[in-house]
């Protein structure tokens, strides 16, 4: 019997109801063997201590027998009405030789987006693939219009970048400030047009991250996404001791940071939850572990009611 994975819930408003959205792994595996999951939601009350029966959102258990596709990291829109979510697909990864260096297959990933309708379920309602030949595996992020996702994905030369996707067409454009340095987990501001993303150290040691901060526009002669501008570095692990910081995530008034660092070492290695003012300054630690098996990954935020 598989495992049940513990909800990772993302909240929002909509209307006079409030929802929780996840991905659960189910109590049983695939008939081809991969493990099932389907995405939930869920309402709630800050009043109401009584919980509520989840609703299953999804059915891709049921859709297929010969492959088995896993819903992960469901991202709601600015405003609730859709939901954006990658979904791995068992077919895409059962179809590369297992010789093969994965450089040379195609990403399992999908990107999924749907609109939530609480006039009837709430369901989702016409679920699609965005740019089905691209795929990624990184998490999403809404432009706060909802017009664009933003990931990151390897290029062929195997440096990763950041990329922006047109909801309403599944275009895809590669924004990195520069094509031949790594950038990854990008993160659109709610309230301007930037983005926050992981990128190498002015130094360029190995192993060694910062975060920047972008400013994203549309070029105004091709009326396409342009490369980030005015690019700013917002960490400076020189004077915190990190080896690593992960998945920046704004404050919904955008003028903070949350994200995930690592510091002491690989042998003796001390895992915190960190918060930073967007421009630079004012660092906090937030939580910190000291317990190997507990790992920070990404955050979410919310306003206070």
């Amino acid at each position: 019997m598989s495992r049940r994975r513990r909800p990772l819930p993302r909240r929002h408003r909509i209307g006079g109801e409030r929802y929780f959205v996840w991905t659960e792994y189910l109590p049983d595996l695939h008939p081809s063997g991969w493990e099932a999951a389907e995405l939930f939601a869920i309402s709630y009350s800050d009043a109401s201590v009584e919980p509520c029966a989840p609703i299953q959102l999804t059915d891709f258990y049921n859709e297929s027998t010969t492959s088995v596709v896993v819903p992960v990291i469901p991202r709601w829109s600015p405003d609730g009405s859709m939901v954006a979510f990658l979904a791995f697909d068992s077919a895409k990864r059962d179809a590369c030789p297992p010789e093969a260096p994965s450089s040379e297959c195609p990403e399992p990933y999908d990107i999924w987006v749907a609109d939530f309708d609480t006039a009837s379920g709430p369901a989702l309602s016409n679920r699609r693939v965005l740019a089905p030949e691209f795929g990624a595996s990184h998490p999403l992020s809404w432009s706060r219009d909802g017009a664009y996702l933003a990931t990151s994905k390897a290029r062929a030369g195997g440096r990763t970048g950041i990329f922006v996707i047109d909801t309403s067409n599944g275009a895809v454009f590669d924004v990195s400030p520069d094509p031949e340095v790594f950038s990854v987990y990008p993160a659109f501001s709610p309230v301007a047009d930037r983005i926050a993303f992981i990128g190498p150290t002015p130094r360029g040691d190995a192993f060694r991250h910062e975060i920047y901060v972008g400013d994203f526009a549309i070029d105004p002669q091709t009326q396409t996404p342009a490369p980030l501008g005015s690019v700013v570095q917002v960490t400076d692990k020189k004077n915190m001791k990190s080896l690593e910081v992960r998945f920046p995530a704004w404050s919904p008034d955008g003028g903070h940071l949350a994200f995930s660092g690592e510091d002491g070492g690989w042998l003796n290695s001390i895992r915190r939850l960190y918060r930073i003012a967007s421009d630079g300054s004012a660092k906090a630690v937030l939580l910190s572990a000291f317990d190997e098996s507990v790992q920070f990954s990404m955050s979410s935020w919310r306003t206070s009611p």
